[in-house]
């Protein structure tokens, strides 16, 4: 079975036909412009993709409900232009005299008002504006002062933003009074959060992943969970997160481990519109279990 969406952009000058085709039996996604494959095929696990088409480079990024979203890649990913020819910069020179020439002919009164330059100044204001908020976003969440938190038992590490808060809660079960340790902290708008919970015995193997699922339900409440799979040991796991005491309605992305004795829970919040950042994916990315 496969799926399409496609794209239609115009790169120098050039209208061009962006097709990403997924097959979920071989569990990738091609990326073709105008028939050709641009990128080799990026597996659903990969969540964004950078091409070059011309002069411009793209991201396609895979959303929390599968679907894929085409955008014009940061700054820092867009190839640098190439030096004009010899030939070239002679044609531009004679252009831009003709040019002047023709302006000079045609130019109206000096006491008449550039309407059509205030017009086009305010569209260009408006329209930089949005790409500043826009590019600041991402450059803020690149940037985040991630320090490297070494657990006093010597049994995770992970990257926090700066050093996290830390609270701890006791939960009466049948096998006993089971603490609970919450470790947090915030960038901007995002949240990085470690759980950790110590059983009083070692989760059998075969028992780990009814163990982690009935976590994840507990996790996700009354939200709407858009995605869980394992990898390797960990269950991962989006959803969609409704409006709580510390945080907006977003989304919510994380894993379950269990190591030994102990049920790690880690994840990160993001608000709604936001739910694909680049700071995510490198605080999950971080936990070491030793």
């Amino acid at each position: 079975m496969s799926t399409q969406q496609s794209w239609t952009v115009d790169v120098d000058g050039v209208t061009r036909h962006i097709v990403a085709e997924t097959d979920e039996t071989a569990r990738r996604t091609a990326i073709r412009v105008d028939g050709r494959m641009v990128t080799r095929p990026m597996p659903l696990e990969e969540e964004e993709r950078i091409f070059t088409i011309g002069s411009t480079a793209y991201v396609l990024r895979r959303l929390p409900d599968e679907t894929l979203d085409l955008d014009i890649a940061p700054p820092q990913f867009q190839p640098a232009p190439a030096a004009p020819s010899a030939s070239a910069m002679q044609r531009a020179q004679t252009m831009s005299g003709t040019a002047k020439h023709t302006m000079t002919r045609v130019a109206a009164p000096k006491s008449g008002f550039p309407i059509f330059k205030v017009i086009f100044g305010v569209i260009g204001a408006i329209i930089g504006l949005g790409f500043i908020n826009y590019f600041a976003s991402v450059y803020k969440y690149m940037s985040v002062p991630w320090k490297t938190y070494v657990h006093e038992d010597k049994r995770f590490k992970v990257m926090f933003a700066g050093n996290p808060e830390r609270s701890t809660e006791f939960i009466s079960t049948p096998a006993g009074v089971l603490r609970t340790v919450q470790l947090k902290s915030k960038f901007g708008e995002h949240f990085y959060i470690v759980e950790y919970l110590d059983l009083p015995f070692v989760v059998p193997l075969e028992k780990e992943g009814q163990l982690q699922q009935d976590m994840l339900k507990g996790i996700v409440g009354k939200d709407k969970l858009i995605k869980s799979e394992y990898a390797g040991a960990a269950l991962n796991f989006i959803t969609q997160v409704s409006k709580k005491k510390d945080w907006s309605e977003g989304t919510m992305r994380g894993k379950i481990l269990v190591a030994g004795k102990r049920v790690y829970i880690v994840y990160a919040f993001v608000p709604r519109g936001e739910s694909i950042s680049w700071d995510v994916g490198e605080f999950l990315r971080s936990l070491e279990v030793a």
